[in-house]
């Protein structure tokens, strides 16, 4: 008889802890991952040196990884197959973005020391805002509420912008202090004196360079790649941010050898 009653107590505690499970609301799955999140930020702020730093940020990029891995399996099961398309190719594109988006973080710190740290928070920072949109899609085909705050809203758009928010970044006028008179501009391109035609963003240099978002090739938060083709061959053009008030102009034949690099101030 003990030992019957000590059975239905197991069966009863696992019942309960899977009806739990079941009742958990994509909003509260979130909250909770952000709850973890927030422990490892913690223990990032609080790391005695580099090296837990890189540790503890690298395991703030895998539970922000599993749980995209754990949305993206119980997502694709939902949906209807010409959605599914439609969100693996949004899938696909994203996972390109977010691996520029690390290697241009990388880049910017120049493969010293604290590259692999840059890395995974980079990797972080981006991955947080693509779970929000597939907890959204998730939400959504299981006809429950999901709300994203303004706050949250915010730091989602600054981690994986748009490129018209990546324009934005870049807009204005610099100057080569070396060569008086010789500018870059990026402008929209209704008010710019170079505007290309159907564009909404223009990038023009002094020397007669002209480029506009229709030439986009890829970009990230940090830089802009423009492909131009003529007769045959490929010119590619990298516009990019540096630590402090300054921007770099490149280009070159190919990705690889972007040899022509001008500093704007």
């Amino acid at each position: 008889m003990k030992k019957i009653t000590m059975l239905l107590s197991v069966i009863f505690i696992l019942f309960c802890n899977i009806s739990s499970a079941e009742a958990e609301t994509i909003q509260d799955e979130i909250a909770r991952i952000e709850g973890k999140a927030y422990e490892y930020e913690d223990d990032i702020s609080n790391a005695e040196n580099q090296l837990a730093m890189t540790l503890y940020s690298g395991d703030l990029y895998q539970l922000w990884d599993d749980e995209l891995n754990s949305l993206w399996k119980r997502l694709s099961k939902e949906l209807t197959p010409e959605m599914k398309k439609k969100v693996l190719n949004q899938q696909r594109a994203w996972i390109k973005r977010k691996d520029e988006n690390v290697k241009s973080a990388g880049d910017m710190v120049e493969g010293g020391s604290i590259q692999p740290l840059v890395h995974s928070s980079r990797a972080a920072e981006i991955t947080r805002a693509r779970v929000y949109i597939l907890a959204k899609y998730l939400a959504n085909v299981k006809n429950e509420p999901f709300t994203i705050s303004s706050e949250t809203k915010a730091s989602i758009n600054e981690a994986d912008p748009s490129l018209n928010d990546v324009f934005k970044s870049f807009e204005g006028q610099w100057e080569i202090t070396e060569k008086p008179n010789t500018y870059i501009g990026i402008e929209r391109s209704d008010m710019c004196l170079y505007g290309v035609e159907g564009s909404k963003w223009t990038l023009w240099v002094t020397d007669g360079v002209v480029l506009s978002d229709k030439d986009v090739y890829s970009y990230t938060k940090d830089n802009i790649i423009f492909k131009v083709s003529s007769k045959g061959k490929n010119s590619f053009y990298k516009l990019s941010f540096t630590y402090g008030d300054t921007i770099i102009f490149a280009s070159g034949s190919s990705l690889d050898r972007m040899d022509n690099v001008i500093t704007f101030y």
